[in-house]
């Protein structure tokens, strides 16, 4: 990558070259994505900026001889280096993409405290593949007071055409202990590029799979812990541990199928929408945050069991 930024617009290029595994019919295969792009970005003041890119992009599809079962498991997964295999398709495509983005927040160790950020995206191709995708995400944030806020995200979009965008929803990023999903239905058959949005607790990771999404988060941050010093088993010490307590609703679906909730007694349950609630802690460790999060999956008619989460967060996004 190279970046020229000694004046007010920006300009960027990149070369890039990597490798995707994934099982179809129980058979191992790969998407190798390569190619080269470039942009620039003009700010408008501080706080916003308009984002033009354009990439040239191909796409090779190899089926390896790998089976599942052994040392492979079905999944979303990086199997290593060393795979050879069988050419079974390539697609070529030329992207233009436009972004609006405003960021006014302000930041503390575990991420923004107050302000906004927002991003309004459209990308597409009528060159080898074809499709236009849009999406928006908007957060607010409210520094209610020392350290306790208020965050609020909502996010959505959706993808049309022959090569539309398949969004995967579910769990949380950068994930320790990943229960990938078997629930998602794709085409594997068909070459497509993929957006993964986070975090749906009460979810499984990638649980939720479709042309569009959207999403709801909601949380209240709040000092938990100031200082712990243990001395047994091991001398740790810790110190401004956050705590957050959260809801968060959404799904990914495709548009000429969806069904969001139905009435029921009186009341209603969700059907291609999935909600969790629950409590997390925060630990800053320097160069990532440490995040524990315990949700339980509800359709708002029952609350079922609880699920855990461990995740690594190296950007703090919301």
């Amino acid at each position: 990558s190279y970046a020229f930024l000694k004046r007010r617009n920006n300009y960027f290029s990149q070369l890039f070259h990597t490798r995707f595994y994934f099982f179809n019919n129980n058979v191992l295969h790969a998407d190798r994505y390569y190619g080269l792009a470039a942009g620039v970005e003009r700010p408008f003041n501080r706080f916003s900026r308009l984002e033009l890119n354009t990439r040239a992009v191909a796409i090779d599809r190899e089926r390896l001889g790998a089976t599942a079962g052994g040392n492979f498991n079905p999944g979303f997964q990086g199997v290593g280096n060393g795979f050879n295999g069988v050419l079974i398709d390539r697609q070529k495509s030329v992207i233009a993409e436009a972004a609006l983005v405003g960021d006014s927040a302000l930041y503390s160790l575990f991420g923004a405290v107050d302000g906004k950020r927002y991003r309004f995206h459209v990308e597409g191709s009528t060159l080898g593949m074809k499709f236009i995708t849009t999406t928006m995400d908007y957060r607010k944030y409210l520094h209610l007071s020392d350290q306790y806020t208020f965050a609020f995200r909502l996010s959505g979009g959706t993808s049309y055409g022959q090569n539309s965008t398949v969004f995967f929803l579910g769990g949380v990023n950068n994930p320790i202990n990943p229960t990938f999903s078997t629930i998602a239905s794709v085409d594997q058959n068909r070459i497509f590029f993929s957006s993964y949005v986070w975090p749906l607790r009460g979810a499984d990771l990638l649980e939720m799979a479709g042309d569009s999404y959207t999403l709801a988060n909601i949380a209240f941050r709040f000092p938990l812990i100031h200082q712990l010093a243990m001395g047994w088993p091991l001398p740790f010490f810790f110190q401004n541990i956050q705590g957050e307590l959260f809801l968060d609703v959404g799904g990914a679906f495709n548009r000429d199928s969806v069904e969001f909730w139905e009435a029921r007694d009186g009341g209603f349950e969700l059907r291609d929408l999935q909600a969790g609630y629950g409590f997390g802690v925060r630990a800053n460790m320097g160069y990532f945050l440490f995040r524990y999060d315990l949700a339980w999956p509800t359709d708002f008619a029952q609350t079922f069991h609880p699920k855990q989460y461990f995740s690594i967060d190296y950007t703090g996004l919301f």
